[in-house]
């Protein structure tokens, strides 16, 4: 999990490093990232990002190309990889709106595809794209609710306006019975 989170690409297999936050790697990822970046192994490099935390990324683009075992799970995890790029920025939307931001919510097929990868992959997304995930979700159910709130309101005012219909027409033919048979009346005497 901790390489796919530091590996970048996109379906025509260009694969870059990727920069994450340690705390978007998951429980325990941070102390194995440590351990690859001392030592004798070197595969990582920790740093800080512009907010002071600590990051890591893969010290080499070179590991994503040579190194067989990397390239093999790159190669397994292409379409989710993929996937992770195309919701990056909605992601980056969505924290940078602390979640405050309707447009920043995922939609129709957006949000179909990243629950599809939450119910498969759940232990593979950040917490900020669960985070996304199941705001989206949240928001999709409201609306659904809301639209079918709207149709019983809209049924409910279409059975009142018949019945008024209805009443009138009811009233309109007493009147014209009474109108009728006050002409018989007079017509008799």
């Amino acid at each position: 999990r901790l390489a796919l989170r530091l590996v970048q690409t996109d379906e025509i297999s260009v694969d870059t490093r990727r920069r994450a936050a340690v705390d978007d790697l998951g429980v325990g990822a941070g102390s194995v990232a440590e351990r690859f970046a001392c030592g004798d192994a070197r595969l990582l490099v920790a740093d800080r990002d512009e907010l002071g935390r600590p990051t890591v990324e893969i010290s080499h683009e070179a590991l994503l190309t040579s190194w067989g075992w990397l390239r093999a799970l790159v190669d397994r995890n292409r379409e989710f990889l993929a996937w992770r790029k195309r919701i990056g920025p909605a992601v980056e939307d969505f924290v940078r709106s602390a979640g405050r931001e309707r447009g920043s919510l995922l939609r129709g097929r957006f949000l179909a595809e990243a629950q599809a990868w939450s119910a498969t992959r759940a232990l593979d997304l950040s917490a900020d794209e669960r985070r996304l995930v199941d705001a989206s979700a949240q928001a999709a159910k409201r609306g659904v609710l809301l639209v079918r709130g709207a149709i019983a309101l809209l049924i409910g005012l279409l059975g009142v306006a018949v019945w008024m219909g209805w009443r009138a027409e009811s009233a309109l033919r007493r009147i014209e019975w009474q109108t009728l048979g006050t002409r018989m009346d007079a017509l008799l005497d």
